[in-house]
């Protein structure tokens, strides 16, 4: 486990390095905290334990731990801080700027030997949490993929089925429309011997049958390839381009014919507008669908704090707690089959996760539905 250490006063730097030699450690020592802030940026920072000079010129070591902790907030490192601060306010800003332990100057070798050894431990703890949560969060991926899977199986398998069952009738005409080309093609076919052989074959009613099952089979197509699409939706994501969006022309540019929307002057979030525009389309799209008329529609925005909330609100049914609970299922929905695919609310939730957002369901059967997202606003 690497240890860096950065003081700018020669003698507490050597004598930093002494110790820490003695108690089995091969440190990376450097001046100040420029030194070690470019070190960080051109190696990457894995588990590394750190102790860092309080007082440094032009970057002190809280503010070298609130640039690492910011830009490395996943990894298990161990910050100790090293201070002739005794003050509790000053200690409680130096751990408050991301400092795990500190250590006092004049150095007691027991001391610091203690709180590296303190520190060791707690990097094997976070290494071991960050790899349940890396374990966690991969099981939850295959299960949404294997929801997802399972969904889209069962979606496609229908328009299929009845696409496959035509193709068999086709084909079983097959041997009819080569009979009847060869009865066209011979010189000694005559009109009444033809229309006789066709209403013995019933052959308009095949016509019928194959014009029929021609329109049915291209709806099965089109519903496949839509299904398709629904699900390229799901990997389009090539990384959140963020930027700050006022969301009340973003907002007004979905805005149903009709509806209403009612927003504070000026409501900015960090977000890819793109990506936000996709997630709030679909949750719309959903509410005009939802209700009687797209003006029954109503979405309306406030600041709570630090966070903004955005509310979509339909005019329609409502949910029962079993559909609210399955609301955000891939694939589900309370609509007939074929008028939709149920991908939007999940396409949206997915979305909002991204942005480290919620979306979350506020129905009632005979009141309506209203869609909520709530993030940090910018």
């Amino acid at each position: 486990m690497q240890l860096l250490i950065a003081d700018d006063s020669p003698t507490f730097r050597a004598q930093l390095e002494f110790v820490a030699k003695q108690v089995g450690h091969t440190p990376i020592v450097f001046e100040n905290g420029h030194q070690l802030w470019e070190y960080i940026q051109s190696s990457g920072l894995n588990s590394y334990l750190i102790l860092l000079d309080w007082e440094m010129p032009g970057l002190s070591g809280p503010e070298l731990c609130e640039k690492i902790r910011l830009a490395y907030s996943q990894q298990a490192i161990h910050i100790i801080l090293v201070t002739s601060r005794d003050e509790t306010s000053s200690l409680v800003d130096g751990l408050s700027s991301g400092a795990d332990d500190y250590v006092t100057k004049p150095i007691n070798r027991d001391e610091l030997a203690a709180r590296l050894s303190v520190g060791q431990r707690n990097i094997l703890l976070r290494q071991q949490l960050l790899l349940i949560n890396e374990q966690r969060i991969a099981a939850e991926k295959l299960a949404s993929v294997a929801q997802l899977a399972s969904g889209a199986a069962h979606e496609i398998n229908n328009p299929l089925s009845f696409v496959r069952s035509n193709l068999d009738y086709f084909s079983s005409q097959t041997s009819l429309l080569s009979t009847l080309d060869q009865l066209l093609a011979s010189p000694e076919t005559t009109l009444p011997q033809l229309r006789d052989w066709m209403n013995r074959h019933h052959f308009s009613e095949v016509i019928n049958d194959l014009e029929e099952l021609s329109r049915e089979s291209m709806q099965g197509v089109v519903r496949i390839q839509s299904i398709v699409e629904g699900l390229l939706k799901f990997n389009s994501e090539h990384g959140l381009q963020r930027q700050s969006i006022d969301l009340r022309p973003l907002l007004s540019q979905l805005l149903p014919e009709g509806a209403t929307l009612s927003l504070p002057e000026a409501l900015f979030v960090m977000a890819d507008p793109k990506q936000l525009e996709k997630m709030f389309a679909a949750v719309i799209d959903n509410a005009v669908l939802a209700s009687d008329e797209a003006k029954d529609v109503k979405i309306q925005g406030r600041l709570l704090g630090d966070e903004v909330e955005i509310s979509i609100k339909d005019s329609g049914v409502g949910m029962s707690a079993e559909q609210k609970a399955r609301a955000f299922d891939p694939f589900y929905t309370t609509r007939p089959v074929g008028s939709g695919l149920g991908l939007g609310l999940s396409l949206a939730q997915g979305i909002a996760r991204q942005h480290n957002a919620e979306l979350s369901l506020d129905s009632h059967l005979g009141i309506g539905t209203s869609v909520i997202y709530r993030c940090h606003a910018s």
